[in-house]
């Protein structure tokens, strides 16, 4: 998959890359480095980090709610 940059206010300058994300990753800036890695993504669940453990899931997605945590509860959709 391509990567996508998400930039500073309106900006297309590679300095103004606040983050980039690769599909599965959100990296801090232009990185791609690991230890850059903020988010990841399986699908499913948003992790904390490059971790894929469930005590580091921070949302989980059903398709149609997201959800806070591990949980798929309607008292923890925040979107």
């Amino acid at each position: 998959m391509a990567q996508t940059y998400l930039y500073r206010g309106k900006s297309n300058y590679s300095s103004d890359i606040l983050y980039t994300y690769d599909g599965q990753y959100l990296y801090r800036g232009k990185s791609t480095y690991s230890s850059d890695i903020l988010y990841s993504w399986n699908g499913q669940y948003v992790y904390k980090g490059k971790s894929s453990y469930t005590s580091d899931i921070l949302y989980t997605w059903d398709g149609k709610y997201l959800y806070n945590g591990k949980s798929t509860y309607s008292s923890d959709i925040i979107l």
